[in-house]
């Protein structure tokens, strides 16, 4: 993964005019990809959020890139 080469891409959900919230940025925690999997008791928001990033996750690591850890909005190509 390239991310602090500046070869990472920063990208949102959308479906027409419609951006699907995935939550924001919280420069305090280490694992922002898994933030919302590892936290309990969430709220019907922050479902959302979850559900959103799983389906960020499935179809981008399908697509051969991964994610930079601590940063779950940036994305390199792995292959």
């Amino acid at each position: 993964m390239n991310h602090l080469s500046g070869f990472a891409i920063d990208l949102t959900l959308v479906k027409g005019k419609k951006e699907f919230p995935l939550g924001g940025i919280d420069f305090s925690e280490k694992d922002h990809i898994n933030y919302y999997e590892k936290k309990k008791n969430l709220t019907k928001k922050e479902e959302t959020i979850r559900n959103n990033r799983r389906i960020l996750k499935k179809v981008m690591r399908k697509s051969g890139f991964e994610v930079y850890a601590p940063e779950w909005w940036h994305w390199g190509y792995s292959k």
